[in-house]
């Protein structure tokens, strides 16, 4: 996980929750594409006892949903929110061409089918 000074907006910001594999895959895809100090995980639930979790106004914010993960994007000129986890390694996977070669998904839809 990378941090980014309190100070400054990160780039890439993915919301999501320890507890979550759907969020892990998101992660791992993050991990795999992107060099160290590029993205930043934000933790969007808090645990409220004895056994719920209070999700953040952040996540609510970005996703009305409320379900992990969520990638928000802020490189180019426009926010780009992006839900759902297949979703999110699939955006990963083709618009982070941070490591050049490295691609995580076959390349067309049909192959992906299979």
């Amino acid at each position: 996980m990378s941090a980014a000074s309190s100070s400054e907006t990160p780039k890439i910001e993915l919301l999501s929750a320890w507890f979550c594999p759907y969020a892990q895959r998101a992660w791992i895809a993050l991990e795999e594409k992107c060099t160290t100090g590029t993205f930043t995980v934000t933790e969007s639930m808090k645990r409220q006892p004895p056994k719920s979790f209070e999700k953040t106004p952040f996540l609510l914010e970005k996703n009305p949903k409320a379900m992990v993960p969520v990638i928000i994007d802020r490189r180019g000129d426009a926010e780009v929110v992006v839900c759902e986890s297949l979703i999110c390694v699939e955006y990963v996977d083709e618009a982070m061409d941070i490591l050049s070669g490295l691609m995580l998904l076959p390349g067309p839809p049909s192959q992906r089918a299979n």
